[in-house]
């Protein structure tokens, strides 16, 4: 009899463990994940609205819209992988060469859950949304690891779907892939978890071209540690340099499989004529819109533009968090520093995504009403061009 009551009362006291375990997980899990992926959710239905309100009867369905344009590339690279020479003929990419043009980690990912006999569209939107759920929990983290509120993440993450071109986290492309390892990489960096942060930012250099910036928070975060503590320079320059390597490792891999030392830049310099100018096409396109045009999409790429270097003089001038300001400065340097298709201006600037953390500051001490009416305003407005730009611009974006 007292052996049978031990027995139960171990198992009492063991089911009373586990249930303060799965509240405390519920309590954590709950707040933390499942209401930061709802706010995506919720955006990226509403950008679906749009889309499918604007799109008309006879245009090309959905699926055509949400897996177009660099999408084919990755869709290619998914099914066929990389191809074996560069070839360069009266000035232009001959074959499917431009595909070097695109990082590996996207339609690796693809290609993987291709494997199980999803269609490859099928396959690049289950990726780029599942990154988006998980872009939109990185950055409410990342918020409220600098800001210290709850309430500042979800700013965070309203803000992330009411960026210009927020529709590219949902569609056939490596955006919301790049920004879901470039959050939480900056998140470990501010928890000095070097290796997790470098190893992050690393996977963020091989999803896109700039993703690898987000490491140099590493740098930044020491140096303001520095009078407090005693900072492990070593580590924290190797984490830097590894978490930097994405783009190099593919340079080398585009190097070793064509035999062109210089077949990246080729690539890009050749076949989307993409070099950097320091910045001297964008003024160019800057002057040359508010002068001579006055077409919708030269505008609203122009206000994008704008807002985000203001929004970065903003956060400069009020001291806000050093790493966060230097990944968004380099992330806008690299972009409006280099020429490409001015069109795609407003989705690649998404890589200064860490600005959204900066505005959520002040944001969250605005009264609730006001809060809301702007990010209402802000996701309405990013929904309606996303649409636009889907249904009536005919070019990428």
């Amino acid at each position: 009899m007292a052996a049978t009551q031990a027995v139960a009362g171990t198992l009492e006291r063991s089911v009373d463990q586990l249930r303060a375990t799965v509240t405390r997980i519920a309590w954590r899990v709950v707040p933390d994940a499942v209401v930061p992926a709802c706010i995506r959710i919720a955006e990226m239905l509403f950008s679906l609205v749009f889309v499918a309100a604007m799109n008309g009867a006879r245009a090309p369905g959905l699926l055509v819209r949400f897996t177009n344009w660099d999408a084919d590339y990755y869709a290619d690279i998914a099914v066929h992988g990389y191809p074996q020479d560069i070839v360069v003929r009266a000035g232009e990419l001959t074959g499917d060469a431009g595909t070097f043009a695109f990082s590996p980690l996207f339609p690796a990912l693809t290609a993987a859950v291709h494997a199980f006999g999803l269609p490859v569209r099928h396959a690049q939107l289950v990726v780029a949304i599942g990154a988006a759920i998980a872009a939109s929990i990185g950055v409410h983290l990342l918020a409220r690891e600098v800001i210290g509120t709850r309430r500042a993440g979800y700013i965070a993450c309203a803000l992330l779907g009411a960026l210009p071109m927020a529709i590219a986290l949902q569609m056939g492309y490596a955006e919301s892939l790049s920004i879901a390892l470039g959050a939480f990489s900056l998140r470990a960096a501010f928890l000095r978890s070097w290796c997790w942060a470098s190893a992050l930012g690393l996977l963020a250099g091989l999803a896109r071209p700039s993703g690898g910036v987000v490491v140099l928070a590493i740098l930044v975060v020491a140096w303001t540690d520095r009078r407090a503590i005693t900072v492990p320079w070593s580590r924290v320059v190797g984490a830097t340099l590894v978490g930097l390597a994405g783009l190099p490792i593919f340079v080398a891999f585009v190097w070793i499989r064509t035999g062109v030392v210089d077949g990246w830049s080729v690539v890009q310099r050749v076949g989307w004529r993409t070099r950097f100018d320091f910045g001297a096409e964008s003024l160019d396109l800057i002057r040359g819109k508010l002068r001579f045009e006055n077409d919708l999409m030269g505008a609203l790429t122009i206000a994008t533009i704008l807002g985000y270097l203001g929004l970065l003089c903003v956060s400069v001038w009020f001291g806000r968090s050093a790493p966060l300001v230097a990944v968004s400065l380099a992330a806008i340097v690299l972009t409006l520093g280099s020429t490409n298709f001015w069109h795609s201006k407003p989705r690649l600037l998404l890589a200064a995504f860490p600005l959204v953390v900066l505005a959520a500051r002040p944001l969250s001490r605005l009264p609730t009403r006001v809060v809301s009416s702007i990010l209402v305003v802000a996701v309405v407005g990013s929904a309606w061009w996303s649409a636009y730009s889907l249904t009536r611009w005919p070019f990428n974006i």
